[in-house]
């Protein structure tokens, strides 16, 4: 009986993105998927690997045909609300604007 292998993130413990949210080469993907690792690094912080995924994917989705990283986000702060605790909310906020101040200063 053949047991199909699972992709390789889900085999090393995390959670790849599903393809739909994967982008074609752009001048500007790098610093595209080096924002959605800091975002991802971020939230990974506050609310477990599952639920950062969930969020990233949703936010993307929003927004299949332009990979605008500060619509992304605004998405995720949307999607956070459920589930980071309202202490933390505020601190989380924060990081991920300074992400975005970081990744525009480049």
């Amino acid at each position: 009986m053949h047991v199909p292998t699972p992709p390789l993130g889900r085999a090393l413990g995390t959670m790849a993105l599903p393809d739909r949210t994967r982008r074609a080469a752009t001048p500007a993907s790098g610093t595209h998927s080096l924002g959605i690792g800091r975002l991802r690094s971020v939230m990974q912080r506050y609310i477990s690997g599952i639920l950062v995924d969930s969020v990233l994917e949703r936010a993307m989705h929003a927004h299949p045909n332009a990979p605008d990283l500060h619509a992304i986000t605004e998405d995720c702060m949307i999607g956070l609300r459920l589930f980071v605790d309202e202490r933390r909310l505020p601190d989380l906020m924060v990081e991920l604007a300074a992400v975005l101040e970081e990744l525009d200063g480049r």
